[in-house]
């Protein structure tokens, strides 16, 4: 296949840029939930009255809002821990085959970048560590390296 030909070095920058985006959102204060449910509220705002036939006011959310920004932010960190995960399991498996050994460091590394993540981020004003974040980190970058390694199973099985 052809990732199997991205050389070492390539393989091993990629995640570490990947991260530095991570840590570049970390770094913005917009980027608390706090904030990210105020734009959803905005934007729901006119179904939610359609609805619910009531005016929100705007230092309040609505439960649409709410709703919404849960699922927004868990699936933000399953996301960008994901790529993560699956940039870092390439790193050092380059045809992507599952290796139990491989998984295991590769989820370690993202307990552990997720762990240093959080604590950034509550040195950020208007943002706060959470442990449960960390939870989806692990668990965005399980799932993706997961998904990855039997894409690439089934892939190689059907050729």
């Amino acid at each position: 296949m052809f990732f199997e030909r991205i050389p070492l070095t390539i393989r091993l920058i990629m995640p570490v840029l990947w991260y530095g985006l991570i840590y570049y959102i970390t770094e913005q204060p917009g980027a608390s939930s706090e904030s990210t449910v105020q734009v959803v509220n905005e934007t729901t705002a006119p179904v939610y009255k359609a609805i619910s036939g009531k005016e929100v006011a705007h230092d309040l959310s609505n439960p649409i809002a709410e709703i919404i920004n849960a699922y927004f932010r868990v699936g933000a960190h399953f996301f960008v821990f994901g790529i993560e995960g699956i940039l870092l399991y390439f790193a050092f498996r380059k045809n992507l085959i599952f290796d139990k050994v491989i998984f295991l460091y590769s989820i370690l590394i993202i307990a552990v970048l997720g762990i240093s993540d959080e604590i950034h981020q509550s040195f950020i004003p208007n943002r706060h560590a959470a442990a449960i974040d960390v939870l989806k980190d692990v668990l965005g970058a399980t799932l993706f390296i997961w998904f990855i390694c039997r894409f690439v199973k089934n892939k190689r099985k059907n050729n």
